[in-house]
């Protein structure tokens, strides 16, 4: 074949693999990143296989996970897939080369024939693309939070099966390649990697079905608890509000007792010295009680309650805002709950320690989005909004930096929400807005 034609297939080839290794990534990156590897593999084509031959494969495939290493923050999962998308690469080619091989021809008549090339190749690379591409957009539909449903040890665990199979199947072509390739190599291939992936698959969404069945009863177990913790709290403010109407009833027969005397002048210093002081100290929860009335979901009015009294506890200005009745979110409660305490812990703890005290908390709907805002004053100037939610960053002593990070992530798993951070004048504020319709994740 000519040098234009050797140019043009392994630029194919590379493209093929390129997308088998990448496209099965369940996060996104940037495109030149592929392309990168694409390069990659394409220089190995061009100046490594003529003068190697398959040998080149290993430098070929390390090379694109060495890529993978750089480019993808979470390497063991990027790692995983990428090699599963090896591998389908490896079974789809071997699929197509049966047809050849019961007709009579073999890799070898393939490479030099262009006829034969102008048959295989598209058919390869289309396999290869739409398989791969499906595939991934079904894996990051189905499994968005694989990283939190599967452990570390078990994502290691399936990156060195797919590692050692990796391993063997290219041993087996640069075994292969000495023998010319046979027949019943072949098709002993081919029925080797059919029976891997079958077990490989089903392993993983056993695995799958089992963390996702924990990780449910998990987020079950605390909902019951927050959901007891709100009613212990609620219990507290029934009693809270007898004893107020109690104390109430006793006042009022403190003043009459001046009232029928007459005694206008000690009911005044009365008044003045025992009756308005205490009515200047409230308890800092009543205000709040109509407020909350207007949340209609059990687990966030738990949560919304106990932060609430934290932060009056710590005598801390507190406004609350709720125009309208607040029944159901279009995304999963548990998640809407783990951000919004993450958000107002940090504002308590932020307020606490500023000059000028400042806490608002804030839901605002209306018949398409539901905004959630969290404001604190905050004494900082220097704050990198962007930098605040990476992993294991904080401007807090003592602190591990995860809660923005985690919250973040969570957010980010939902096309309908949109999350926005401002610091302007002194005011820290997360902005939290959620579109109609439900549609999330799951």
């Amino acid at each position: 074949m000519t040098n234009i034609s050797t140019i043009l297939i392994s630029l194919i080839n590379s493209f093929c693999l390129a997308a088998a290794m990448s496209n099965l990534i369940l996060y996104s990156s940037k495109f030149v990143y592929k392309i990168i590897i694409c390069i990659h593999i394409f220089f190995c084509q061009i100046y490594l296989f003529p003068l190697y031959g398959q040998r080149s494969t290993i430098f070929c495939i390390g090379g694109v996970l060495l890529y993978i290493c750089i480019f993808y923050k979470k390497q063991i999962s990027a790692l995983t897939f990428s090699l599963f998308g090896y591998l389908l690469y490896v079974l789809v080619n071997h699929i197509i080369l049966v047809p050849f091989y019961m007709v009579g021809i073999t890799i070898a008549d393939i490479s030099v024939s262009p006829l034969y090339n102008m048959i295989f190749l598209p058919l390869f690379t289309l396999a290869v693309f739409f398989s791969t591409y499906y595939l991934g957009k079904c894996l990051r539909k189905f499994f968005p939070d694989y990283n939190r449903s599967f452990p570390k040890s078990i994502q290691t665990l399936f990156f060195v099966e797919l590692f050692a199979c990796s391993a063997v199947y290219i041993y087996n072509i640069i075994e292969g390649e000495r023998f010319g390739y046979p027949a019943d190599t072949i098709y002993f291939n081919g029925l080797l990697f059919s029976v891997f992936f079958i077990i490989t698959i089903t392993i993983f969404l056993v695995c799958l079905r089992i963390m996702k069945k924990n990780h449910e009863l998990l987020q079950q177990k605390r909902a019951e608890e927050d959901l007891m913790d709100y009613m212990n709290k609620l219990e507290k403010l029934f009693q809270d509000i007898r004893i107020f109407k109690h104390n109430y009833e006793n006042i009022i027969f403190t003043l009459s007792n001046y009232i029928h005397d007459g005694d206008l002048d000690n009911l005044r210093d009365y008044f003045d010295t025992q009756i308005l002081p205490e009515c200047q100290n409230p308890t800092g929860t009543d205000a709040f009680i109509t407020q909350l009335g207007n949340i209609k979901i059990k687990e966030l009015k738990g949560l919304l309650y106990s932060k609430i009294i934290n932060a009056v506890n710590r005598n801390l200005p507190v406004r609350l805002e709720i125009q309208k009745e607040i029944d159901s979110v279009p995304i999963k409660t548990l998640d809407l709950c783990k951000v919004i305490g993450v958000f107002i812990d940090n504002a308590i703890e932020e307020t606490a320690v500023s000059t000028e005290k400042m806490l608002q908390i804030a839901f605002i709907r209306d018949e398409e989005h539901l905004s959630i805002v969290v404001a604190n004053s905050t004494d900082k100037t220097n704050i990198n909004l962007q930098k605040i939610y990476k992993k294991e960053v904080s401007y807090k002593v003592g602190h591990s930096g995860l809660g923005l990070y985690i919250a973040k992530e969570i957010l980010n798993g939902y096309g309908n929400v949109t999350h926005s951070t401002t610091l302007r004048n002194g005011i820290f504020t997360q902005i939290i807005d959620i579109s109609e319709p439900v549609e999330y994740d799951t």
